[in-house]
């Protein structure tokens, strides 16, 4: 029998075990597997990238959510991020996103240096 505990989100496998003659009942407990990754849709991507694109100074993400035209789940919002940084179109810093005009490895990589001393 599988159980599923709605209060902790796991679940727990209840098997019969024979010890020495006599039966025992042995709970296995597991963590719920989740969905991690999230993938955005081509539609959700540019979407964010034209409110960054549009921003004239450093935006945080909470700022982001509120200008989208749809309601995006924050962990779809930081994949999305995440991806452009990996690009070089974006740089994350402590005072907001900035949206890099020409995606330049050396210039990002000085500005992540410069912020972070």
């Amino acid at each position: 029998r599988s159980v599923i505990s709605p209060k902790v989100g796991l679940t727990s496998t209840c098997r019969r075990k024979a010890v020495r003659g006599k039966s025992i009942y042995q709970v296995d407990t597991m963590k719920k597997k989740t969905k991690s990754e999230h993938n955005p849709n081509l539609k959700t991507i540019v979407m964010i990238e034209n409110v960054v694109k549009s921003a004239d100074q450093p935006i945080r993400r909470s700022e982001i959510k509120k200008l989208l035209k749809k309601k995006v789940m924050h962990q779809t919002l930081n994949a999305v991020l995440n991806f452009l940084e990996e690009r070089n179109m974006i740089l994350d810093t402590h005072k907001g996103i900035i949206w890099l005009d020409e995606p330049n490895a050396k210039l990002s990589k000085a500005l992540k240096q410069g912020i972070n001393s």
